[in-house]
């Protein structure tokens, strides 16, 4: 397996005669790599030489990787192949032999996003809220429309002070769910989000 970093290109084009000679699958290319756990690549041969593809091991922070299609077949014994990368501000196209197999984009990500709904059963207008800032976010809600609104209601966060962080065996808790009080005296309501959380507000209301 041929293993090419290209891990300082920001743009431009590489080119690379290779040949396998064994293996389950065929040639790798990495390029914009921030360490092990974040960089992209080009997989000529992947999922035991089953097709080709870029793929991502995470985006930089604020982005998401969005994979383009896969071109099936596998990667030759002792076949000399030509691989072209050419890589641009915000996208990739990788090349065999002169032909475009996949593409690939990152896009930012909104820092902010919310939607809501209203539960008849419960009576409460749930609201979700996602803050993807590095620091707290104030939300202002508006309930137009409630004839009555409950005098508190609660709010559920989801939340870690790196957005890469997740729970793992060693630490299962280290990501759980908070509850805290949400005052609700009228229906103007503002709520502080923490940086890089996931929100889940219940207002007790009637329509």
């Amino acid at each position: 397996m041929l293993l090419l970093k290209t891990a300082e290109l920001k743009v431009g084009r590489v080119t690379v005669k290779a040949r396998k000679t064994a293996g389950r699958e065929g040639f790798l290319m990495f390029f914009n790599a921030a360490g092990p756990d974040r960089f992209f690549f080009a997989n000529y041969g992947a999922n035991g030489n089953e097709f080709s593809a870029l793929q991502d091991r995470g985006a930089p922070e604020g982005l998401t990787f969005r994979g383009g299609r896969s071109t099936r077949g596998p990667i030759e014994n002792n076949r000399w192949y030509d691989l072209a990368l050419v890589v641009k501000n915000n996208s990739a196209e990788m090349f065999l032999d002169g032909k475009t197999i996949s593409t690939a984009s990152v896009d930012f990500l909104p820092a902010f996003f919310s939607n809501a709904g209203f539960d008849q059963k419960t009576n409460e207008v749930i609201l979700k809220a996602t803050n993807y800032y590095p620091t707290t976010l104030t939300a202002q809600i508006t309930l137009d429309g409630a004839a009555t609104i409950g005098p508190s209601g609660k709010l559920i966060t989801l939340q870690n002070d790196s957005p890469t962080t997740d729970n793992n065996f060693q630490n299962p808790h280290r990501i759980t769910p908070r509850e805290f009080p949400l005052p609700t005296p009228s229906p103007n309501i503002s709520v502080q989000l923490p940086p890089y959380s996931v929100n889940i507000l219940r207002i007790p209301a009637k329509p």
